[in-house]
């Protein structure tokens, strides 16, 4: 029994992994990535979608305390949180599904790398696409016609520079030190939607 993950066994329950064994042969047969690949991806997703929100709640602060009081100001970032949670999840289970239906050697051999590339430009993208759009129907329409040129161009670049370890390097580096901020996203998050719930229910 190995001392590195702190667990024992129970009903042969692999707790490094969080999968039985059983679980985790189809897990792997599904070519879906373990959580220590997965971990740092959502990382880098997270760190752009909350930090995009942050900055912009930064920016319009001053503007909100003209008429909302400041426990307003932060129920209303609470329901922020949750959204990003959502937008978050949904990048990340698209990646992942990418992963099932690709060939393992596209995406899933070299996950942390190509999957911290995608999700980059996926989060930059659709940040550059909310900054510059005039009307959510014109937004939706570029956003769709636009989006399969560009996947196909940025997967282009992230086969050309995995061949620079430098660069693929400097990419799995950024995105294994963004998990760090998962231990504060989640429990932000937790925490936001435990509070919208609460305001839910007693609505």
């Amino acid at each position: 029994m190995t001392t590195d993950c702190y667990t024992k066994s129970f009903s042969k329950l692999d707790l490094c992994t969080g999968y039985n064994p059983s679980v985790k042969r189809i897990i792997e047969k599904m070519k879906i990535p373990n959580w220590n690949e997965i971990a740092p991806v959502y990382a880098v997703i997270t760190l752009i979608v909350y930090g995009w929100t942050l900055y912009w709640a930064i920016h319009e602060l001053p503007a909100w305390l003209n008429y909302l009081q400041l426990g307003e100001v932060i129920n209303l970032y609470f329901y922020f949180l949750v959204t990003n949670f959502l937008e978050s999840l949904l990048i990340l289970i698209f990646i992942v599904g990418l992963c099932i239906v690709l060939p393992r050697s596209w995406l899933l051999d070299d996950f942390i790398y190509r999957g911290t590339a995608l999700s980059l430009f996926i989060t930059t993208y659709l940040t550059a696409m909310i900054i510059r759009r005039s009307q959510i129907l014109e937004f939706s329409t570029n956003m769709v016609k636009w989006f399969p040129v560009i996947l196909g161009i940025t997967l282009l670049f992230i086969v050309i520079f995995e061949k620079l370890p430098f660069i693929k390097k400097l990419v799995e580096g950024f995105a294994d030190r963004a998990t760090v901020f998962l231990y504060i996203n989640i429990p932000v998050s937790i925490l936001a939607i435990l509070v919208v719930i609460t305001q839910a229910i007693k609505k």
